[in-house]
């Protein structure tokens, strides 16, 4: 990459050229194109001022007219990341999501004298194109308010390539010539009245929002040319309060990663076996290149939708890509051969078919119990470094430690009490048990109890939640009100830790009783956000997701990709901290005993 500074220079120059010509109505690239420029310059410098360019003053000129108030900009989410501070923040709010039209932004105002039509300009004013109004094609529900935002469009059943290289700055060049010869080629299509979707969001995950988003994307693209969509609080009386912030609305956000669609044909169904016996399909196809990337797998989420979906060998399959997200199948043409297992692909056994997944019914099934182990010794449990799912599957083939490691999956943390040292150097040999016998050394001491009973993979009991149930057991004072199946999971880990002790003296870190220390991280650190949030939860440091008044640090890290995070803090005052200072700020005695 050139020289930062330069780089910033050089973009800045380019999005400000694209940002005057789209101000007055002549833009002369796709907005997808001005999204790439947009995004590489947010994330090497997020509070630009060039990145919200609307709303700035400017003089009013021949043919243009100062909009009734300010028309703000969007927030964008380019990734999954930069879509979880709106989810959070609305996820008790019922959404509305639309298409992001690919067309040219305006503002139709029905006075008392006749209605004018205001191109949006730069949010202050805009270019005013009444006189083309006999020319557009306009929905009914244009005459409902006095001021309506509309998307001036080519739909796709009108759009012929002769009439220039894409459809949005066609738009923009009719719209700025002296006379639209084409008549009801254009059409205005109003927001909150045109395609849309309603969704409630509260029990919904990132990547179910996120197989929606492309499906609606692939479905409403078909009709319109679109570069994304927006997701929207739907009630109008929580947008006015939810307000703005001076360059963006507070209430919505445009989801714009860079999106394919191919054609491809189903060749395989893989099934593999997860830590706990359910059988989860991969649907294997002829490769097909999206986003830059060749692709030939993608999750067959389950059995159940696997069935639904009439996802069949030699099927032929929409695959779509959004960004950085993997593969989605989006819709089979239901042909082919059905490939769904009758017993357990690995071991032979039974399978019962358990809510919407198969299930293997043998506990000595081989990638459950390695998958299991291997998870308690992973940065989800204890993190020991040393001990993958590849050393498990060797170990486990010898007789003896996989009778021991079925019934004892901690055994690894003290071989010596359980007599497997000798049986791990034959299999493993001398180099790599050393270095697992030193990565013991280094954990020592150093995970708390929450770390054990999270790595011992009860359901919903991951650290954070194990941890934050340990601080309630010691009397800290936390908010959280967690559900009985947790706590009594978390005394089940608890009895089977206090065995284990017992029987090999092995020492954690106790639960700090000082006060909770609460905190936020944004941007890349030096080291794993995991390893970190363990590492800080030994000082009693616990992470939150989101910015709020009981935040006291927010740790910026490089290239911080979600500068909401940064403002909310600077507004509530909140003490912003390199990596660098976190340790200037831990109990000297406890910080030199403890490594990242």
């Amino acid at each position: 990459m050139p020289n930062t500074e330069s780089y910033i220079k050089e973009l800045s120059t380019q999005i400000e050229q694209h940002n005057r010509a789209y101000a007055i109505g002549m833009p002369y690239i796709t907005d997808s194109e001005y999204d790439l420029l947009w995004y590489k310059l947010y994330k090497i410098d997020p509070n630009n001022p060039l990145l919200y360019y609307t709303t700035k003053t400017m003089e009013c000129r021949f043919g243009q007219l100062k909009h009734k108030k300010p028309i703000y900009g969007l927030n964008k989410a380019f990734c999954s990341d930069d879509l979880k501070p709106f989810i959070t923040r609305h996820k008790d709010r019922t959404w509305r999501i639309e298409p992001k039209y690919d067309g040219v932004s305006a503002i139709l105002y029905n006075n008392p004298d006749g209605q004018q039509l205001v191109l949006s300009g730069n949010g202050i004013i805009g270019a005013d194109v009444t006189h083309h109004m006999h020319a557009i094609n306009f929905n009914q529900s244009s005459k409902l308010f006095s001021v309506i935002p509309i998307e001036l469009i080519i739909p796709n059943i009108n759009w012929d390539s002769s009439l220039g290289s894409n459809q949005r700055n066609t738009v923009a060049g009719l719209i700025n010539s002296s006379e639209i010869t084409h008549l009801n080629l254009i059409e205005a299509i109003p927001y909150d009245t045109s395609l849309h979707y309603i969704v409630k969001p509260a029990a919904m995950t990132i990547p179910i929002l996120e197989d929606l988003l492309l499906e609606l994307y692939t479905q409403w693209s078909g009709t319109y040319p679109m570069d994304g969509l927006v997701i929207k609080v739907d009630s109008e009386k929580d947008r006015l309060t939810l307000s703005h912030n001076g360059t963006t609305y507070n209430w919505s956000i445009a989801w714009k990663p860079p999106i394919q669609i191919a054609t491809t044909t189903v060749t395989h169904i893989e099934w593999n076996v997860s830590r706990n016996g359910r059988i989860i399909p991969t649907v294997i196809y002829e490769p097909v290149e999206l986003c830059n990337t060749v692709n030939s797998r993608a999750t067959g989420n389950n059995y159940r939708w696997i069935k639904d979906n009439k996802i069949y060998v030699n099927s032929e399959i929409k695959i779509g890509k959004a960004g950085e997200i993997i593969p989605k199948i989006i819709s089979s043409n239901g042909q082919g051969k059905e490939f769904i297992p009758a017993l357990c692909p690995y071991c032979g056994s039974t399978i019962t078919v358990d809510g919407v997944h198969l299930v293997c019914n043998s506990n000595t099934c081989m990638p459950q119990m390695v998958k299991r182990i291997a998870y308690f010794y992973s940065d989800k449990g204890m993190d020991l470094h040393g001990i993958g799912e590849a050393s498990i599957e060797k170990l486990l083939e010898h007789r003896i430690i996989n009778q021991v490691l079925v019934e004892h999956p901690y055994a690894l943390l003290s071989p010596y009490i359980y007599g497997l040292t000798e049986y791990i150097i034959n299999i493993l040999g001398e180099k790599t048990t050393l270095n697992y016998l030193d990565e013991l050394e280094v954990i020592k001491g150093k995970k708390n109890p929450a770390h054990f009973i999270a790595g011992l993979g009860y359901k919903n009991l991951a650290y954070k939640t194990a941890y934050s149930i340990a601080q309630q057991i010691i009397g800290v004072y936390n908010k959280d009100n967690h559900q009985g199946d947790k706590v009594e999971a978390f005394y089940n880990g608890l009895g089977i830790m206090m065995k284990f002790i017992e029987k090999t003296s092995y020492q954690f870190m106790t639960i700090p009783k000082e006060s909770v220390i609460k905190y936020c991280i944004t941007g890349e650190l030096s080291v794993s956000r995991n390893e970190m949030i363990s590492y800080l939860s030994t000082y009693n440091w616990l992470f939150v997701n989101n910015i709020s008044k009981n935040i006291k640090y927010l740790i910026l890290g490089a290239l911080p990709k979600d500068s909401t995070k940064l403002n909310r803090a600077k507004e509530l005052g909140i003490k912003i901290i390199s990596e660098d200072e976190i340790y200037s700020l831990l109990p000297k005695e406890i910080k030199d005993d403890c490594t990242v």
